[in-house]
């Protein structure tokens, strides 16, 4: 899933400053808690068989943000964010195989999508978040 940020001319002017503040750790972990408000509305989205995608659901390279998520067999996490500036790349979802097949249906099942309908729902807290966490880096 890709999720652009390009119509706020605030985080806009803030992501202008991304190369002082990629020196700095806090970048990258406000980045992680905007993503985590997607990550959790899709928990209370997605349908509940057995669990495992429930738990497995986490931002790439920042799982100690959702100490439910437990490695799965070999399907382990998300990767960690990659890129520099404006082409930084933060993930959100799952790596279990059967992931996308939820969200997105199949030719049998009809699909329950769960990660777009939680970004469309908190688009605007998520960029609050950031551009919150981002004042007080920059502060």
């Amino acid at each position: 899933m890709k999720v652009s940020i390009s119509g706020d001319k605030k985080i806009r002017e803030l992501l202008d400053l991304i190369d002082t503040l990629q020196e700095k750790k806090g970048f990258k972990d406000a980045l992680a808690e905007g993503a985590l408000v997607v990550v959790e509305e899709a928990k209370e989205r997605v349908p509940v068989r057995t669990g495992a995608l429930k738990r497995h659901l986490h931002v790439g390279g920042y799982t100690r943000l959702t100490p439910e998520f437990r490695r799965r067999g070999r399907y382990g996490a998300l990767p960690a964010p990659k890129g520099q500036g404006r082409n930084l790349k933060m993930r959100i979802g799952s790596t279990l195989p059967y992931a996308h097949l939820v969200e997105y249906g199949t030719r049998h099942s009809r699909a329950k999508p769960f990660l777009r309908t939680a970004l469309d729902a908190k688009r605007g807290e998520m960029i609050a978040m950031v551009r919150k966490k981002m004042d007080k880096i920059i502060e």
